[in-house]
């Protein structure tokens, strides 16, 4: 009987220390800082932004966007400062005839550095050897082309010159020329040649008419020389008569001597004149070697002529 009290006695106990280990709880465990942030914690006068910044690594570019920084950081072209990895042609090329030359004109690549860019353009007149113009930084050139008749040929590339930085090479320059845009163009024979006729024994009177400029002449030139201060040269000269048939118009008068009108405008007689004029064959040579040959019919001294 009295194992019955102690046993209910020790199971009273046992709930009432459940109890307080239910009703207890272990403090919370925080976890440790890294060790740099420790530093700052401990030390507030250090810039915490720039200690983030150093601990967070390369920011992450994509592939595109990557390699334009790398360019970027490497200077045009990614060659190193200042230098230049490719220049690219002028675009759309054209050569057209104008008063006073031929007008080339081009469209500038836009993958092209705009500072110290040049165009640098090469021509060939006809068969001859290759000549360098002047560079220009435009977008347009006037060549005062001299002859005409033939063909002009041009060659415009696009060029690059740079300053290195110091101790980077002996001259401290660096030159990138592109590959060469083509095109042609040929002017027009507008000048033309006269004469007024002979000036001594085979040699002639001959004037140069320029449209759009002062006629050159008259110069006295024979075969073999040169005509003038024009740049042509008399090659061979051929002299020889010719017939022809002339129109020519004498007024009508009446019986009482008053000019006759006809639906208001004075009338005229026409008349054929059988002239023997001399006829000049020449061959020239233009300022540019290409060879040219005209005929010039000599004015009359004093022709005969026949009613019609």
């Amino acid at each position: 009987m009295r194992l019955l009290p102690l046993l209910l006695l020790g199971l009273a106990g046992l709930v009432t220390a459940s109890t307080a280990l239910l009703r207890w709880q272990a403090p919370p465990r925080f976890p440790a800082l890294p060790a740099p942030m420790e530093e700052e914690l401990r030390d507030p006068g250090r810039d915490l932004g720039q200690r983030l910044l150093q601990l967070s690594g390369p920011p992450r570019l994509g592939r595109a966007a990557l390699g334009a920084f790398h360019r970027s950081a490497a200077g045009i072209g990614g060659g190193g400062p200042g230098s230049v990895e490719q220049v690219y042609p002028p675009l759309d090329l054209q050569a057209s005839a104008q008063q006073g030359g031929i007008r080339l004109s081009w469209v500038q690549d836009p993958r092209n550095p705009v500072e110290g860019l040049r165009y640098v353009t090469t021509r060939w007149a006809g068969d001859g050897g290759p000549e360098e113009l002047p560079s220009t930084s435009l977008l347009e050139f006037l060549d005062p082309a001299g002859c005409e008749g033939i063909p002009y040929h041009y060659r415009v590339r696009a060029e690059v010159r740079r300053e290195l930085p110091a101790g980077a090479d002996a001259s401290r320059w660096e030159t990138r020329s592109s590959e060469p845009a083509a095109a042609s163009c040929t002017l027009p024979r507008r000048s033309t040649w006269s004469s007024r006729g002979q000036a001594d024994a085979g040699r002639l009177w001959l004037t140069l008419r320029r449209p759009g400029l002062p006629e050159l002449g008259p110069f006295a030139a024979g075969p073999g020389e040169a005509i003038g201060d024009s740049g042509w040269f008399l090659e061979g000269l051929i002299l020889q008569e010719t017939t022809l048939q002339v129109e020519t118009k004498i007024p009508r008068f009446d019986a009482l001597g008053r000019r006759v009108i006809i639906n208001d405008r004075p009338a005229d007689r026409t008349r054929l004149a059988t002239v023997t004029p001399l006829l000049a064959s020449l061959r020239l040579s233009d300022p540019c070697g290409a060879s040219v040959a005209l005929e010039l019919v000599l004015p009359l001294e004093s022709p005969s002529s026949e009613d019609g």
